[in-house]
Formats: C-alpha cells, sequence, structure tokens
C-alpha cells in the first residue's frame, strides 16, 4: 500500500496509508462524529466538496449496499479513516467501502489519527486540504492546497439539483418540492405521509411553482456553495407573499431565513454527524444528524421570526418559525439517513399545519 497524506492549508500534515482510488483531491476538510450511517454521509449532497475526516475507529465494517444511497453519485472529494474495513460483516453488504471509494475514483487514506485531525480543526478551524495516495511529495502537496492549483470542485446548488421536473405519487397532499440537492428519505417521508409531490429544479420561478397550486413548498436540503443564491432568495420571497405553507431543510432553512430578511454567517467548524439540539419551547433535547458549515445569525432575526430549536454544542439557530405566516425550518435533518431519526415528526407537524390552513 502506498503512503497516504493529508495537507491542510495552513501546512500541517498528517500522514496514513492509501486506500480507494488512486490520486489527489482537494476539498475543505470537516470532520464527522457519526458511528455509522458513513454510506449516506458520502451521497449526501451536502456533502459536496469536502474532505470527510471521520471520528470512530472503524468504517466500513457492515460494508455498502445501493438500498442506502442519499443520491444518484458520491458527493464527497475524499475519506479519511483510522481503519477501513475490507472485509465487511452484514448480510444487506454488498461491497466494502475501498472497492466503493475505488470505483467512484475517490481518494482515501487511512491509518491516522482522526481524533488528532479533529482537534486539530476544533483549534484552528475548516480549511483547504489536499488529500492524496499517488506518491506526490509532501512538499510538491503543500504548494498545491497553498496555491489551490487543483480546481477545488466545490460543487454548488446549480450542479446538485435536478436536471428536470417530474413527479412521484404519494396521496392527497399536494407538495413542491425544491431541489437544492435534496436526500433520497425527504421523499420517502413525505411518501409516507400521503403526499403528492412535484420535484422542481432550483431556478424554477416563484410564480410557475404557485401555478401548480400546492398546498405546501418544502425547501430542501444540499451544498452551501451558493453561487446564485440571491436569484433563489428573489423567487422565494414570490412564494413567502403568496402566504404558501413552507418547510425549509439545511440548506433550504438558511435560503428561507434570508429570503426573511435575516443573514447567516460560516462557522469556525460546522455540524457534521450526529449532535443534540434544544427544542426551545418545551426544553426537550433531541439527538439530529447534522451537515452544515454555516448558520443563521440569531442577531439578524426580526421580530417576528421565533427560534424554535438551538443546537447545545455551540448554542445556534438550529430552527425558526415565523410567528404570523405558516413558515417553519430547519438547520438540522429530520429526514435522518444517517439517524437518528428523533425528529421525524417534524415533517408530520408541518404536514398537520397544512390541514390547519398554516401556524
Amino acid at each position: 500500500m502506498s503512503k497516504g497524506y493529508i495537507v491542510l492549508q495552513d501546512g500541517k500534515v498528517f500522514t496514513g496509508t492509501g486506500f480507494g482510488a488512486t490520486g489527489k483531491s482537494i476539498g475543505e476538510i470537516v470532520f464527522n462524529t457519526s458511528m455509522m450511517g458513513y454510506q449516506e454521509s458520502l451521497t449526501d449532497p451536502a456533502s459536496a466538496g469536502k474532505i470527510i475526516n471521520f471520528t470512530y475507529p472503524l468504517i466500513g465494517n457492515y460494508g455498502v449496499n445501493f438500498g442506502d444511497w442519499e443520491s444518484s453519485r458520491i458527493f464527497a472529494h475524499g475519506v479519511v479513516v483510522k481503519e477501513a474495513a475490507e472485509i465487511p460483516s452484514n448480510w444487506r453488504s454488498e461491497q466494502s467501502l475501498p472497492e466503493l471509494l475505488k470505483e467512484h475514483n475517490i481518494v482515501g487514506v487511512e491509518g491516522v489519527d482522526t481524533r488528532a485531525i479533529t482537534k486539530y480543526i476544533r483549534s484552528f478551524g475548516s480549511m483547504r486540504a489536499i488529500v492524496a495516495n499517488d506518491g506526490t511529495s509532501v512538499e510538491e502537496l503543500k504548494e498545491i492546497v497553498k496555491s489551490n492549483q487543483l480546481t477545488p470542485g466545490q460543487e454548488n446548488i446549480k450542479d446538485t439539483t435536478t436536471k428536470s421536473s417530474y413527479s412521484l405519487p404519494g396521496g392527497v397532499v399536494r407538495l413542491v418540492v425544491m431541489d437544492f440537492g435534496i436526500k433520497s428519505n425527504v421523499l420517502r417521508i413525505l411518501q409516507k405521509n400521503n403526499c403528492t409531490i412535484n420535484l422542481v429544479s432550483a431556478d424554477t420561478s416563484g410564480s410557475e411553482i404557485l401555478k401548480s397550486k400546492p398546498q405546501g413548498v418544502i425547501l430542501s436540503n444540499g451544498p452551501e456553495n451558493n453561487l446564485n443564491e440571491e436569484s433563489i432568495i428573489n423567487e422565494l420571497k414570490i412564494i413567502i407573499e403568496a402566504g404558501v405553507p413552507i418547510f425549509g431543510i439545511g440548506v433550504g432553512h438558511q435560503l428561507l431565513a434570508k429570503a426573511l430578511g435575516a443573514t447567516t454567517y460560516k462557522l469556525k467548524f460546522g455540524h457534521c454527524g450526529s449532535g443534540p439540539v434544544k427544542e426551545v419551547i418545551t426544553n426537550k433535547v433531541y439527538m439530529t444528524s447534522q451537515n452544515n458549515g454555516f448558520v443563521v445569525d440569531a442577531n439578524s432575526l426580526s421580530e417576528d421570526i421565533e427560534v424554535t430549536y438551538l443546537n447545545l454544542n455551540d448554542n445556534t439557530v438550529a430552527g425558526i418559525r415565523h410567528k404570523k405566516l405558516p413558515i417553519m425550518s430547519v438547520q438540522f435533518h429530520p429526514e435522518a439517513s444517517p439517524g437518528p431519526k428523533d425528529t421525524e415528526f417534524i415533517f408530520q407537524d408541518f404536514l398537520s399545519d397544512l390541514e390547519k390552513g398554516g401556524n
């Protein structure tokens, strides 16, 4: 096995052994604290442009299978683990993690202290990094990541949204879902809850969405590198003004907050993996699935917006609701995949609001 390196933008180097595809890849290095769900994390479009450093020491032990994909492909740019299991043990397994990465040309490095990397990121913040196992020297890798010679390939919403609209049967509740990079389980949950879905691309106009007379609009998750952000926000304002109930998830939550006049900011290190949030009105704490590097600024929220959930790790905004309009959103992922599934009830809360005619 060839040597593998993780070289950070500030020159810090971690050395291990290569696995997966042979090559090098650049992206933002983040740490993921989940004990399982690595396949869902890799195929989550919100992972676009990220090198994922898994803190759990053994990754790949139950293999991978095509039934647990959350999108059409792997969006992560690289994988760093303490140990990658080459011989998985699970009746559903169709392939090992190293085989999967090799097949999809994703560079991996194992045999490194991933928790040391995590502590470093927590101290100095998320940053650009390069992961390599193709024999490129450390000095050359430092120059590449410093000068950003490789295209980062940080996909934007235009790269993760659907190329054409389509419908999914489900039941009597008519929803439009704006796809910013949706996870498959969002659609499965909506169909399970009697919803017929019209899934549209991120560049669909607000007026076009309103023509279909939906009972509600879902703003999906997706990557946070949004070059066309302003045009999306302007279309969301049209939907808000029409009074249609809206529910945002992940980046959909951030875009909705911006359409309501709020701002976001980048965290020193993001939320990636499992984390606790508190429901403000009940003080109940839920474990949630998270994958974000930005959050809504609480100080930028208008008096008409109330904070519904707080992230207990850093007390940042994890959910909001409009006091007068039928609008709600959460930063975390109630659809889970990977789990935990503690907050799936939020979908039922939104659908119940539709039956009542709003808030």
